[in-house]
């Protein structure tokens, strides 16, 4: 269980030297969840050794909730000795199973830790399906579902984790995901501009995220400007929000991916004004 705190998910590429001492800074608030950034740097045609992600890990100035290993897209067998390298470095990787390798590799992976991630799952065809099917192998085994959120699915099966990666798409074309409770969201486009706002909104703007409902009535705070913005200031509130909602209910540990330091800020802040009125 996450007790409470924010939980956050960072890829090792972003983490640098701002980043490193938010999270320092800030631990007592946060659960952190380190990514190893394999996807970022192969689309970027850069590499990451072994070695580089375990000096990495053992130099953090913090102790992580978890890091996942080391994989290597579309090497399955490079990515188990990438495992098993980082093993031999006294740590100890969340492993991932990633979509189209062979079950007898979950097992495996099972043998040697009692928890393991599920990749592949995220603009994947059939993804659900695979979902479904995997779960039937895992059971009640400790698993965390990397980018798929379906809340459906996340009700059913109660992964013992996951992470979600587009939760601030919104703020891209301005499209507000608010969040209500027990699950329900309002999805608030730019159109309120010339629209009367519904009275529940109007209410959850003002009683639950402590702001003015007419601000949605300026096309100014319909863009992603850092701290000024309400699509900015809402979105955050409503994603954290709706993670220590689903948290405590469910008691899956529900993580947001961010990128850098100013979403750092962005997210604790809308953390600190709402986590008691969980």
């Amino acid at each position: 269980m996450s007790n409470n705190k924010l939980n956050i998910l960072i890829a090792y590429p972003y983490l640098k030297k701002e980043e490193l001492l938010f999270l320092k800074k800030n631990s007592k608030h946060i659960n952190i969840l380190i990514d190893s950034g394999a996807f970022t740097a192969w689309k970027q045609g850069l590499k990451i050794t072994t070695d580089e992600y375990a000096d990495f890990i053992e130099s953090l100035p913090f102790t992580p909730w978890g890091y996942f290993t080391l994989d290597k897209i579309g090497d399955p067998e490079g990515s188990y000795i990438n495992y098993k390298e980082l093993k031999k470095r006294k740590l100890n990787p969340i492993p991932i199973f990633t979509r189209g390798e062979k079950l007898e590799m979950l097992e495996q992976y099972y043998k040697e830790s009692d928890f393991i991630a599920i990749g592949g799952l995220v603009g994947t065809k059939g993804n659900r399906g695979f979902v479904n099917g995997i779960m039937k192998e895992i059971k009640n085994r400790k698993v965390h579902w990397l980018g798929f959120t379906s809340q459906d699915f996340l009700l059913n099966y109660k992964p013992y984790s996951c992470d979600s990666s587009g939760w601030a798409s919104g703020l891209l074309y301005g499209q507000l995901k608010l969040y209500d409770s027990a699950g329900k969201h309002h999805i608030i486009n730019r159109s309120v501009l010339q629209k009367k706002i519904s009275p529940r909104i109007s209410w959850l703007i003002q009683n639950i995220y402590n702001a003015n409902p007419e601000r949605l009535k300026n096309k100014d705070e319909w863009v992603n400007k850092m701290g000024k913005s309400l699509l900015r200031e809402l979105t955050f509130k409503s994603s954290v929000r709706y993670q220590l909602d689903i948290t405590k209910k469910t008691g899956i540990n529900y993580f947001l991916a961010i990128a850098n330091v100013g979403d750092l800020n962005s997210t604790l802040d809308a953390y600190l004004s709402i986590k008691d009125n969980i």
